[in-house]
């Protein structure tokens, strides 16, 4: 049975539900509806891969909403943004946090969602060197051949147990630092900050030039059909850093077997 992370971590005092319930997804069937409705009726758009950015709040996945919204977002918020995404035929998932999984208790349920409501695979990015025993134990409730950990390349031989696991370990910065991105753009992928905030690209994700608006507010698909919106980074801003660490549009080209595009 996977352990249930607090806050605090294993052994905190607090409690809270596990992380897979016997049907975590309690969500209205009218939801899917809506989404599709909106899908039909909305302006052309498309995507294949979405990269949220979790941060390092502990709590719920997010760190509250900007000033657009009102409040904190919600796991059932979360799981709305992930089949919206799905309706722009999003298929490929990197959730990236920069703190260990277990300040994180809704991420599992997230990532069940994502892979048994609509089949995607799932990329885990934490900038931690080594996954705790009880961390592997808690991903196991996942479909491991949909499941990835993505990982900066010097910490790649620390997550020799999670290959051994069954895990896919991905290199989280195949690009060197400096040179041009070489990824596939901001045309195929989705990013959203801990606020709910779409940004063009995760590279840009502190210049408020870039943001789009938030998702909690206006769905993917208005944002991505606002032509007044700024959806391409100027070449100035392009380089490869840090902040491309875990980006999905990017590890697409550097994959020895690129996922399909279904």
């Amino acid at each position: 049975m996977a352990q249930s992370f607090g806050p605090e971590g294993p052994g905190s005092s607090e409690t809270v539900e596990p992380l897979r319930n016997p049907n975590p997804f309690e969500l209205p069937q009218r939801i899917k509806t809506c989404l599709r409705t909106s899908a039909e009726s909305g302006a052309a758009a498309s995507a294949k891969y979405l990269w949220v950015h979790l941060g390092t709040a502990s709590g719920s996945c997010g760190q509250g909403h900007d000033q657009e919204a009102e409040s904190a977002p919600t796991l059932e918020e979360w799981l709305n943004v992930v089949d919206e995404a799905a309706s722009l035929g999003v298929h490929w998932i990197i959730l990236s946090i920069n703190t260990s999984l277990t300040a994180f208790p809704d991420v599992i349920q997230v990532c069940q969602w994502a892979q048994d409501a609509h089949g995607m695979t799932v990329g885990l990015h934490s900038d931690q060197y080594e996954l705790p025993a009880e961390e592997l134990e808690a991903l196991r409730a996942l479909d491991l051949s949909k499941t990835q950990v993505v990982a900066k390349r010097a910490a790649a031989a620390g997550l020799k147990k999670a290959q051994e696991a069954g895990f896919q370990v991905i290199i989280a910065d195949p690009q060197p630092y400096g040179e041009r991105p070489d990824c596939r753009g901001p045309k195929e992928m989705l990013f959203v900050s801990p606020r709910g905030r779409l940004f063009t690209c995760g590279l840009v994700e502190d210049n408020n030039e870039y943001a789009l608006g938030n998702i909690f507010v206006r769905s993917f698909r208005e944002l991505l059909s606002d032509a007044s919106l700024p959806h391409l980074v100027h070449p100035k801003d392009h380089t490869v850093t840090e902040g491309c660490d875990g980006c999905p549009a990017l590890l697409a080209n550097f994959l020895q077997e690129p996922l399909a595009d279904s």
